[in-house]
């Protein structure tokens, strides 16, 4: 058991590595999320963990012990593996284990999960595993695994939200590719779940229902071939940002209508200046067929389908600086930049974000398995909504701080808006809003009433508990 220790977030380790922060047990990428006049925003007082345990592969009686220990003392227990979460669910007060030294991986020509019948090419990776790693293995095993897009993500916490990628639309998500996970309960007992088993319940709940269900060691998902050709488009739009957008969703919808869709994921940013950052990804689609497609819109004039490898060549990527292990792409350090006190400094203004890699109806591949996951229903038909709020200076956070209430009325307003015109759709757990009231509904749909008796049945006594987690309506956090 350790003590937390303080660390000068200003200091260049913290400013531009954040492969040093994802190492460091009290340190999150976005510790400091916004707050609202109903719910307060994470501030440095309470989002600091007082004692973590450092776990590794094999510890496991030690995780049940420690379980056990936070059960007799009544103690909020946390789980942290790199502090990717959105909301800071990780870096709360309370008793910290941390999964980032849970190292390990296994390649499987044929893998059959527990009581399964059937076997198929897998891999297995520990709980403290990151995309860089992944995508190291991947590209010597020329095999691809659905990942996220950012270096120093752990795949265990982007499973349990749903996991979605550059190409979701083609081989769906993370939870949907799960065929395997070994958990530690809050009881301390060690299980193995598949969807064969007498752990089949909780298996769909990792499969999307976020935390709170346990501690996953391990999970082993499907693999597929290196896909045959994949690439980029990538520039910037400007001039009339209304008509351009109205121009580039008047494609997607034709290109949905010519089942090309699952070729293509990425995202679009809009930016300060009426500029459209344009970040797509094409996979198992000639560089040539590609460009057709985009000659169907004036909105990609001077934009062009680049061939690249669906695997990263690392070319590009930067070793740590301070000592830690790994690689990450170089604009990564931005991440780091934005952050002081353990809270997040956003330098950059307003942004709007639409993400394509939500909808999963593009292949027999993507569908395979959704209906057994417990994500949001209408993850089949998604683009997703991202408005970010920033700041032009950097701010920190403290106790003192009041909600910026112009802000927050025009973001409620925007908020407002969109539900208008959308009317009652869902959410992505992993990328949520922290003023949502009604999240159960938002994340999870109709798939909640079987999320709260699987926690029930398997966390009665809400050990496992997190801000907008399943269950978290019970209790006061």
């Amino acid at each position: 058991m350790n003590q937390v220790q303080d660390h000068r977030l200003r200091s260049p380790a913290a400013q531009h590595d954040p492969l040093w922060i994802s190492d460091q047990p009290d340190l999150g990428f976005h510790g400091g999320m916004m707050g609202s006049a109903k719910v307060p925003g994470w501030t440095a007082l309470n989002s600091t963990p007082h004692m973590y345990m450092e776990l590794h592969e094999g510890d496991n009686w030690q995780i049940a012990q420690a379980m056990n220990f936070a059960t007799q003392h009544n103690l909020k227990l946390l789980i942290k593996n790199t502090g990717h979460d959105w909301f800071g669910r990780s870096m709360s007060r309370g008793f910290m284990l941390w999964t980032h030294n849970i190292q390990g991986s296994q390649w499987h020509d044929a893998f059959r999960p527990a009581n399964c019948g059937h076997s198929e090419p897998a891999v297995s990776f520990a709980a403290g595993v990151q995309f860089w790693q992944v995508f190291q293995e991947m590209k010597e095993h020329k095999r691809l695994v659905v990942t996220g897009t950012c270096a120093t993500v752990g795949h265990v916490g982007f499973t349990l939200g749903g996991g979605y990628g550059d190409y979701s639309h083609f081989y769906g998500s993370g939870a949907s590719n799960l065929l395997e996970a070994e958990v530690i309960l809050p009881s301390g007992q060690q299980v193995t779940a598949s969807e064969c088993n007498e752990y089949s319940d909780l298996f769909k709940a990792l499969r999307g229902g976020g935390p709170g269900f346990g501690l996953v060691t391990k999970f082993t998902y499907r693999t597929y071939p290196e896909p045959a050709v994949s690439g980029m488009i990538m520039g910037t739009v400007s001039g009339d940002m209304v008509h351009n957008l109205a121009e580039f969703f008047a494609w997607y919808k034709a290109l949905n209508e010519q089942k090309k869709v699952k070729h293509i994921g990425g995202i679009l940013q809009l930016q300060p200046g009426h500029v459209i950052f344009v970040n797509l990804r094409f996979v198992n689609l000639p560089a040539e067929d590609c460009q057709a497609l985009l000659q169907q819109s004036s909105f990609f004039n001077g934009l062009t389908c680049q061939q690249a490898a669906v695997f990263n060549d690392f070319s590009d990527y930067k070793s740590s600086e301070n000592g830690s292990k790994g690689l990450q792409p170089d604009w990564l350090k931005s991440m780091a930049a934005d952050l002081a006190n353990g809270v997040t400094e956003n330098q950059g203004g307003d942004a709007v974000l639409f993400s394509l890699n939500y909808a999963l109806g593009g292949t027999e591949n993507a569908l395979r398995d959704f209906e057994k996951t417990s994500v949001n229903p209408q993850a089949l038909a998604t683009v997703k909504f991202d408005w970010m709020i920033g700041r032009d200076s950097p701010h920190v956070v403290s106790h003192g701080t009041q909600v910026d209430t112009t802000t927050l009325k025009a973001f409620e307003a925007a908020k407002h808006d969109v539900d208008e015109v959308l009317g009652g759709v869902g959410g992505y757990l992993n990328e949520g809003d922290i003023s949502e009231e009604n999240w159960q509904e938002h994340y999870w749909g109709s798939n909640y009433p079987f999320l709260l008796e699987v926690k029930k049945k398997y966390d009665p006594n809400n050990l496992l508990t997190c801000f907008q987690c399943v269950g978290a309506e019970t209790i006061q956090c």
